[in-house]
């Protein structure tokens, strides 16, 4: 069993590579992921903690929200948003939930968790079918056209409000929002495969790292779908082996709802921990040597195993 002890060293050694090819131009989700990591590794009071949350706040947009500060065509249709684009999932999944951690720890003020809040409810909408589709960045063309709504940035989205909610941050429509957000990711669920699409209804299903995403939020927004996939994700063998030893180890860190959750054989963890153990030689082999982006791909090792050290506490 890797024991909280094991996630500190590797999530340490992740932390320290980070530091050493950090040029000051890394984005703002690694800065916002290694803050999230440094806070519960070392404490949120660190100079390292703040120094990246200061770093994050020098990144945001005019419009309250963050990006990518760089431009991009995010659909490959030629249409590029400007630099100063706002993006829901840098929002919802990079820098809400780090920003929510630091304000249950004292360091973060309140107002900055009600902005990313205010933020994402007050997104632009997709015109879908059933329930409602958050879009995938402020710019017009990212929700005009056909397959524009993004499910696992849908989900992560109403997955973030509901952390939000039940830390007691809330504003008008949020509730409303996540139920529609979440009958929407149902509606679009693949029961067969326990996938989702990336976008629309039809198509492939979305690579294994954004379908873990999608898991992940699901996990909160309707649990026993959420739970399928993850345990899809957890115990099977999954085609693309570039990005499934990151998809399990956002996963791992996913608290016992219940006992359907907790471990298989009588430990007292949790069922995802007992999984992971037959894939830690790959998790290992893919932590050591990470596919490009190295600096994004050490932040999200820092962040998700500090979450994995915190859960085995």
């Amino acid at each position: 069993m890797v024991d909280a002890n094991g996630w500190y060293e590797r999530t340490d050694d992740a932390v320290s590579r980070f530091r050493q090819l950090d040029d000051g131009a890394q984005g703002v989700m690694a800065y916002s992921l290694m803050a999230g990591a440094c806070g519960p590794m070392y404490g949120w009071d660190h100079d390292w903690t703040a120094g990246y949350l200061d770093k994050v706040l020098a990144l945001q947009n005019p419009d309250g929200g963050w990006g990518l500060n760089r431009p991009a065509d995010s659909f490959g249709d030629g249409s590029v948003n400007p630099a100063s684009t706002s993006y829901a999932v840098t929002v919802a999944g990079h820098v809400g939930p780090t920003l929510l951690a630091g304000w249950q720890a004292g360091v973060v003020p309140r107002a900055l968790v009600q902005q990313c809040v205010n933020f994402l409810v007050g997104m632009p909408r997709v015109s879908v079918t059933h329930g409602q589709c958050v879009a995938y960045s402020t710019t017009l063309a990212d929700r005009t056209g056909s397959n524009k709504n993004v499910h696992n940035v849908n989900a992560g989205a109403g997955s973030f409000l509901a952390q939000a909610a039940e830390a007691g941050i809330s504003q008008s429509g949020m509730h409303r929002l996540i139920a529609d957000i979440t009958c929407h990711e149902v509606d679009c669920y693949r029961p067969a495969t326990k996938w989702w699409p990336y976008a629309g209804s039809t198509g492939g299903g979305q690579d294994v790292d954004h379908n873990s995403y999608s898991a992940e939020s699901m996990y909160r927004l309707a649990y026993w779908i959420g739970r399928e996939a993850v345990y899809n994700h957890m115990a099977n063998p999954q085609s693309d082996n570039a990005m499934a030893p990151l998809a399990r180890l956002r996963l791992v860190s996913l608290p016992a709802s219940g006992p359907a959750a907790m471990s298989v054989t009588g430990t007292g963890q949790t069922l995802w921990a007992d999984l992971v153990e037959q894939w830690m030689p790959e998790l290992d082999a893919w932590i050591a040597n990470p596919p490009a982006p190295l600096g994004g791909r050490l932040a999200q090792i820092a962040y998700y195993g500090a979450r994995a050290m915190t859960a085995a506490l």
